[in-house]
C-alpha cells in the first residue's frame, strides 16, 4: 500500500481511502518529500465547518484505509511508515492540546486501537514515523489503518477562526514487508511550477502578449534514493479546455545523485 498524494484531485484516492474529508494539495505543505499531501483541518468534505466543531477538543478528518489482506503465510516483518508536518505554510498551527492520532483495526476484535499520537506545535520539518504491525490480531485479512485530528476553535467570536485552520499534513504513506522504510526509491517533485507569465498567474487571452512571457522557469525534485538516477525531463503542455497535448518538449537527461534537488 503507497499513497504520496500527488494525484489532481482534492479528495483522496476512493481506491486506497474510504473517506474524503482530507484535502489533496500542494499548497499548504512546507517543503514535503513529495508534491501534494493530505491535509486535516477543521473543515469537512464540503468545505464547511464540522457541526461538532468547539473550543475544546473534537475529531474532524479522518483518512481511512480500505480493508488490507495482511493474513499468512508471509513474512512478519511489516510495517507501516509515513511522514508528517503540523501547520506547514498554513496560518494557524494546532494548539498542544490538538492531535494526530494513528488508529489499527483488527478484524479480530473489531475494534480500533490506537498506536501512535503526536501533540500539535507550530512549523517544523517533516518528520518520519515507522510502526512495526507484530501482533497477531492485525495480521488478518480486513486489517485497517486510519489517521485522524483533534481540532480547536481558540475563539467562537471570530468567525474566520471556525474554518481552515489547526493543520497536519501527511505524506508517503507506504504499508509493506521485508523493506528499508528509510530509503525512499523516488525521484520527486517537491513544489508547484510558479506560473509561465513575469506578473500573473493568468490573463485573458485578449490582455494576451509575449512580453509576459518569462524567459526561465523554474522546477525543483529531490532524489530520495541513496543511489544515483538518471533522470528524463519532458515538459508536456497542454490546451486546458480540452486537456489535449500541444506541445511535449524533450528537456534532455540528468543524473541526479542520493540526495540532491
Amino acid at each position: 500500500f503507497f499513497d504520496d498524494f500527488s494525484q489532481k484531485s482534492i479528495f483522496p484516492d476512493s481506491s486506497r481511502w474510504l473517506d474524503n474529508e482530507t484535502f489533496i494539495n500542494c499548497d499548504f505543505p512546507d517543503n514535503p518529500p513529495s508534491i501534494g499531501v493530505a491535509t486535516f483541518d477543521m473543515l469537512n468534505a464540503e468545505g464547511k465547518v464540522y457541526s461538532n466543531a468547539n473550543s475544546s477538543q473534537f475529531i474532524a478528518d479522518h483518512l481511512s484505509s480500505m480493508p488490507i489482506d495482511l493474513s499468512p503465510p508471509h513474512d512478519t516483518n511489516i510495517a507501516l511508515s509515513f511522514f508528517y508536518q503540523p501547520q506547514g505554510l498554513g496560518a494557524n498551527a494546532p494548539e498542544e492540546s490538538d492531535s494526530l492520532v494513528l488508529q489499527f483495526f483488527s478484524p479480530v476484535t473489531k475494534t480500533w486501537y490506537s498506536v501512535w499520537h503526536t501533540a500539535g506545535d507550530t512549523n517544523r520539518p517533516f518528520q518520519q514515523v515507522i510502526i512495526s504491525i507484530q501482533d497477531s490480531i492485525f495480521l488478518q485479512k480486513g486489517f485497517q489503518f486510519r489517521f485522524f485530528n483533534y481540532g480547536s476553535i481558540a475563539d467562537n467570536s471570530y468567525a474566520s477562526w471556525a474554518g481552515s485552520g489547526d493543520f497536519w499534513h501527511l505524506d508517503w504513506v507506504y504499508l509493506a514487508q521485508n523493506a528499508n522504510h528509510t530509503i525512499l526509491p523516488d525521484v520527486a517533485m517537491t513544489k508547484n511550477m510558479v506560473s509561465f507569465l513575469t506578473d500573473f498567474e493568468a490573463v485573458p487571452w485578449s490582455h494576451f502578449s509575449s512580453s509576459l512571457v518569462k524567459k526561465q522557469i523554474l522546477f525543483s525534485y529531490t532524489n530520495h534514493d541513496t543511489a544515483t538516477w538518471n533522470v528524463g525531463r519532458h515538459l508536456l503542455i497542454s490546451e486546458q479546455k480540452t486537456d489535449t497535448y500541444i506541445n511535449n518538449l524533450n528537456l534532455g537527461n540528468e543524473n541526479i545523485s542520493s540526495g540532491q534537488t
